[in-house]
C-alpha cells in the first residue's frame, strides 16, 4: 500500500536527519512510502533517505515576481518526486481557488512528478459531500488530457487533525464514488488515498476497504517509530 506522510510546517534540518536515521532502519518492503516536507527541507531529506520526498505545494507559475512562493522547477531540481496539490489547508487558510489548483496541476503535468490531488468536504458540507467532491475533482482536472501519475487523496476536512475519523463504511462509499466518477468521466483509474486522523490504532480497520490504495498521514507520521507502527499495523 501507499503510505504518504505530510510533515506540514514541522521539523528542522537536525530533526530530519534524526528522523531518517531511525526510519531508514525499518523494514517497510512491499509498501510505497513518500514524505512531504517543507521546501527548505527537500534537499536535506533527499540526501538523508532513499524514500521518495515530496513537496507540499507549488506556485501557479514556473517563475516570476511571487515573493515567498516555490516553483515546480525548484522542487523538481531539489529532487522532489511528488507534490501535494489542493490540500484543505491551502484551500481554507490560504484561499486557493479551484482555478489555482487546476493551474498547478497543468503546470506539474509538464514534469516527471507525481501529483496528489487532495479533495474533501467541510463539516457543513457532509450532507452533500458527493457533489462537493465531484466539483473539486472536475474543476481540478479541467483541461488536463494526461491522467497518468495522478493520485486522489480523499481527506474530509472535519477529520484532519481533529482526532475524529470517518467510519470505514463511509470511506468505502466515497472511494467507490470517486472510482466511478473517474471511470465515467475520464475513463481512467487512479490510486485513492484516505487521510484524516489516521493512526496505528485505527488504520487496520481501513486497510481492507475495497479500492483504497493507501493513506495520507499527518500528525501520526511525525514520529518515526509511530509512523512505522502505522505501516505495519
Amino acid at each position: 500500500m501507499k503510505y504518504y506522510a505530510n510533515f506540514k510546517m514541522n521539523k528542522t534540518v537536525e530533526n530530519i536527519n534524526e528522523y531518517f536515521k531511525d526510519f531508514n532502519e525499518f523494514d517497510v518492503k512491499g509498501n510505497e512510502v513518500c514524505f512531504y516536507v517543507s521546501p527548505a527541507l527537500i534537499q536535506t531529506s533527499v540526501n538523508a533517505t532513499n524514500f521518495n520526498i515530496g513537496a507540499q505545494n507549488i506556485a501557479t507559475s514556473k517563475w516570476g515576481a511571487l515573493t515567498g512562493e516555490t516553483s515546480i522547477e525548484q522542487v523538481v531540481n531539489l529532487g522532489a518526486k511528488s507534490v501535494l496539490i489542493g490540500h484543505s489547508e491551502r484551500r481554507n487558510i490560504f484561499g486557493e481557488t479551484d482555478e489555482d489548483i487546476s493551474s498547478k496541476i497543468k503546470l506539474a503535468k509538464e514534469y516527471d512528478i507525481e501529483i496528489v490531488l487532495c479533495v474533501g468536504e467541510k463539516l457543513e458540507e457532509r450532507e452533500h459531500k458527493k457533489e462537493v467532491i465531484e466539483a473539486q475533482i472536475k474543476h481540478a482536472l479541467n483541461g488536463v488530457s494526461n491522467y497518468q501519475n495522478i493520485v486522489i487523496a480523499y481527506e474530509p476536512v472535519w477529520a484532519i487533525g481533529t482526532g475524529v475519523t470517518a467510519e470505514p463504511k463511509d470511506i468505502e462509499e466515497m472511494v467507490k464514488f470517486i472510482n466511478n466518477l473517474l471511470e465515467e468521466n475520464y475513463k481512467v483509474k487512479m490510486p485513492i488515498l484516505y487521510g484524516g486522523s489516521v493512526k496505528a490504532s485505527n488504520v487496520g480497520s481501513f486497510k481492507s476497504i475495497s479500492g483504497l490504495s493507501g493513506f495520507l498521514v499527518g500528525g501520526a507520521s511525525l514520529n518515526a517509530q509511530e509512523f512505522y507502527e502505522l505501516i505495519k499495523a
